[in-house]
């Protein structure tokens, strides 16, 4: 069995586990007797996402690209039960699309000019849950994808999404809030920072008495100052890597951020400029490696997370590192000269220059 998302609670010997093949269940234990104490079926879906409530143990949120839940954990004596509420995740322009209301319907002896009235999912021959999310292709719009979430000390919930979307999601009525719309003409207008969060720039959220940081795929450490109704977008580090994840230590003086090369720094918003490497750990398997020419000096390496590295063939030792923030799927180096090209699996060709080896 594989298991795809772990979180513990902040209270209470408690572990929340999602598992992948074969049953998808999401499942609460008491991790210091070693015992599940109730499970939930996802029935197919894989969890991206799993988070506690810092300050309520009886609160989890699970999400994934096309879904966001919230459950409230029950507990009496020794029974628990965890209890679903499915949120209705917004479109990509600011619009909530609700699904058709199917109702039953009475029938009796007269019948309309048009004849008897019929939901469309009826129509279309669905049955339960289909029939009832069930929705027409005229008033499907493209929905956001959540990628990270956060909760904030009133027990909501802080989502941040592909699209560069951040939704507020009230716990105590499952209302989803737009914090940050960023194809929103108006609110565009009014602060041209906007137009910097890209897809991937909220890969992961982290509450702080600052405001809201959000890290992603672009590299760059961002603060989101909210103020009522405007928000200012604060640019506070930025690095050349792709961002996984940013967590606070307990006492929030310093933030963790973690890179898909395998590095590790700490960033300390009292102290802004005060960055520490802290761990230097490249990962990811190779996808290949050839000499360098000309010569026979050196070679040039790709792993599959998009780092181009130099090595020296007599010691064995790392020249130098190159981060394409890319999924690579083959290599090649040039017989006359010093570069190498990189393909990527999103169907890009990237050329590298090696003639400054240490610095390509």
């Amino acid at each position: 069995m594989n298991y795809s998302k772990l979180a513990f609670s902040h209270s209470g010997p408690y572990l929340a586990s999602c598992s992948m093949l074969p049953d998808y269940n999401l499942t609460l234990w008491n991790w210091n007797e070693q015992v599940p104490l109730c499970s939930y079926s996802q029935m197919g879906v894989e969890v991206t996402i799993l988070n506690f409530n810092p300050t309520n143990w009886h609160q989890l949120c699970t999400a994934n690209r096309k879904m966001l839940t919230l459950w409230n954990i029950e507990r009496s004596n020794n029974e628990y039960i965890m209890k679903p509420s499915f949120i209705n995740i917004p479109s990509v322009d600011g619009s909530f699309t609700e699904a058709e209301h199917v109702s039953s319907y009475h029938l009796d002896s007269r019948l309309t000019y048009y004849g008897p009235k019929m939901p469309v999912s009826a129509m279309a021959g669905l049955l339960g849950e289909e029939a009832e999310k069930f929705q027409p292709k005229e008033v499907m719009k493209k929905k956001v994808h959540p990628s990270s979430c956060c909760w904030s000390a009133t027990s909501d919930v802080i989502v941040g999404c592909e699209e560069g979307h951040l939704l507020l999601l009230t716990s105590e009525t499952q209302n989803v809030i737009f914090l940050f719309n960023p194809v929103d003409e108006v609110t565009s207008r009014d602060s041209p920072q906007r137009n910097l969060i890209q897809d991937g720039s909220l890969q992961s959220l982290a509450l702080h008495s600052n405001g809201i940081y959000a890290a992603g795929n672009d590299g760059f450490l961002r603060c989101f100052h909210i103020k009522g109704s405007q928000i200012e977008i604060e640019e506070c580090w930025v690095t050349d890597e792709s961002i996984n994840y940013i967590e606070f230590s307990p006492d929030y003086k310093t933030l963790a951020l973690s890179t898909s090369t395998g590095t590790v720094y700490s960033y300390m918003p009292d102290q802004t400029e005060h960055i520490d490497k802290i761990l230097d750990d490249q990962c990811g398997n190779f996808i290949s490696a050839m000499p360098l020419f000309p010569g026979n000096s050196y070679c040039v390496s790709v792993r599959e997370m998009g780092e181009v590295q130099v090595w020296s063939v007599q010691d064995g030792s790392r020249i130098s590192t190159l981060p394409l923030t890319e999924k690579v799927t083959c290599l090649a180096s040039c017989p006359i000269s010093k570069c190498a090209v990189v393909g990527t699996a999103s169907g890009y060709l990237c050329f590298i220059d090696l003639t400054a080896i240490e610095q390509p």
